[in-house]
């Protein structure tokens, strides 16, 4: 379980991973030594994956926490009397009609 100011944390610490992780890999030595390459690219996939996983915590603690800090709110809308005769109009009409 992750605490919640560690999260980006590990992100920050994950992405510069990454980074070196990249820019190894986009090198010529890495090209040369196959089996290194291999294995820095698993690495490499097992880091996005920890990140993609990190990225999703993180967004459903703030969507919780705005959804505690928010109050909800009723509007109630009138329709002004064009509004009203234009929804009567559109009904009597027999050219618009609703098929399902």
């Amino acid at each position: 379980m992750h605490i919640n100011n560690n999260i980006p944390h590990e992100i920050v610490e994950l992405s510069e991973i990454k980074k070196a992780y990249n820019h190894y890999l986009s090198s010529y030595e890495a090209q040369q030594d196959i089996e290194n390459y291999t294995y820095i690219a698993e690495n490499r996939n097992t880091i996005n994956h920890h990140l993609r996983e990190l990225y999703t915590k993180i967004a459903l603690q703030q969507q919780t926490q705005k959804a505690h800090n928010q109050n909800v709110r009723y509007t109630k809308y009138t329709a002004c009397t064009i509004e009203k005769s234009a929804i009567l109009h559109f009904n009597s009409d027999s050219r618009f009609s609703i098929t399902e």
